[in-house]
């Protein structure tokens, strides 16, 4: 089990800690209905914006960092909370890091907590 410090995302800036990752996961797995599609909606955007991320010109960034935080807006609306942490990974001996991306019902009290467990499984994931 790793655990990570996990926080709110506040701004659109906060999404630079996600795509400035060598890999991320997007976990939606304790939210239902409505919440779960838009996280899976939110899954495949960050795929379509990680490719050429690193190619991308400011503005184009820019553009990423606001249409992914509307999403996850969007997502906490339904009343979902969702934090996100970062952490270091090696990979075949190559250093990199790893974004997490959590949602939980508002109602659940993992939401509350300031950190992100993860299982040596979602790691080995990536």
């Amino acid at each position: 089990m790793q655990v990570i410090s996990g926080r709110a995302l506040s701004s659109p800036g906060d999404i630079k800690a996600l795509l400035g990752t060598q890999g991320w996961i997007v976990d939606g797995s304790d939210v239902t209905g409505g919440a779960r599609e838009l996280v899976a909606t939110l899954q495949e955007s960050l795929i379509d914006w990680s490719n050429g991320y690193s190619r991308m010109p400011a503005a184009e960034k820019l553009t990423a960092y606001d249409d992914l935080f509307r999403q996850v807006r969007r997502i906490e609306r339904t009343a979902c909370v969702g934090k996100y942490g970062v952490c270091d990974v090696v990979v075949a001996k190559v250093p990199g890091q790893l974004g997490i991306l959590k949602f939980w019902p508002r109602d659940d009290p993992r939401s509350r907590l300031s950190q992100i467990m993860l299982s040596k499984q979602q790691v080995r994931l990536w």
